[in-house]
């Protein structure tokens, strides 16, 4: 090559600039692709994915609420469920068949069983720190951040397999 190529898109984007003069390669100006935007509930603070469905809690205007969103078709996702959570659902995490919700204004963390997408169901709610922002959920353990109160909480879940029951044990 000598000078400059360009490959371009099917709408004449640069996808790839080579300058033979100055022996550098670039990709060009494309940018991710937006596939589709869907509404959520009022004021959304936090998604997680798993699988093929998307987790998002809303907080705004009494909102306060987590849906369940099948996104396998990332062009047409489609809303399979919202429940009821406690007051300003500020983060969510996925773990498993489960969802861990905290809610800053009531100081908690909720338990939910997403086994079924669009039947979610409540299984427990623990007290946490002041003003709980973040979480996240592995095995049988939820770590929350509290902005409040500046601190971690490592909180054991035993998950009953039998009954659907959780267990919760802070272990601060």
């Amino acid at each position: 090559v000598s000078g400059n190529l360009s490959v371009l898109n099917n709408d004449s984007e640069p996808l790839l600039n080579v300058n033979a003069t100055q022996n550098t390669l670039s990709l060009g100006n494309a940018q991710p692709p937006l596939l589709s935007t869907t509404t959520t509930g009022n004021g959304p603070n936090s998604v997680a994915v798993a699988g093929s469905y998307a987790y998002v809690v809303n907080g705004g205007s009494s909102s306060n609420s987590l849906q369940i969103f099948n996104v396998s078709t990332p062009s047409a996702p489609t809303l399979l469920s919202t429940t009821t959570t406690g007051s300003s659902p500020y983060s969510v995490a996925v773990s498993g068949n489960y969802a861990y919700v905290v809610n800053c204004s009531s100081d908690s963390l909720q338990i939910f069983n997403v086994s079924t997408p669009s039947a979610p169901t409540l299984l427990s709610t623990a007290t946490t720190g002041f003003r709980p922002i973040a979480v996240a959920a592995s095995g049988n353990y939820a770590y929350v951040v509290n902005w409040g109160s500046d601190s971690l909480q490592v909180i054991y879940t035993s998950l009953a397999s039998g009954n659907g029951g959780v267990s919760v044990n802070q272990l601060e």
